[in-house]
C-alpha cells in the first residue's frame, strides 16, 4: 500500500483536515484494516525534516512500515 504522510505530528490534525492531507499513524491504521502486508509512506510536509523519526512509533501500529526518502526507489510485484 503506498500513501501519503504528510504530517507525523498528531498534533497537526486539523492542518491535516484543512489541507486534505492525512497522519502518518491514519496510514498506517488504513493498511492494517486493509490487510495490506507493507505500507510505504511518502507525501510528508516540506515542514517535516526527518519523517523517519516517527518510524518507531508507526511500526507499533503498522510493522511493515516503510518510511521512504527522496529518491528512494522498490520494485512491486
Amino acid at each position: 500500500f503506498i500513501c501519503e504522510g504528510m504530517y507525523g505530528d498528531t498534533g497537526k490534525k486539523v492542518s491535516m483536515n484543512e489541507k486534505g492531507h492525512m497522519l502518518m499513524q491514519d496510514a498506517c491504521r488504513l493498511a492494517a484494516e486493509a490487510g495490506s502486508k507493507r505500507l510505504w509512506l511518502t507525501h510528508y510536509s516540506p515542514a517535516m525534516k526527518e519523517p523517519e523519526e516517527y518510524t518507531g512509533e508507526l511500526e507499533e501500529l503498522f510493522p511493515e512500515v516503510i518510511v521512504s526518502a527522496d529518491g528512494e526507489r522498490t520494485t512491486l510485484k
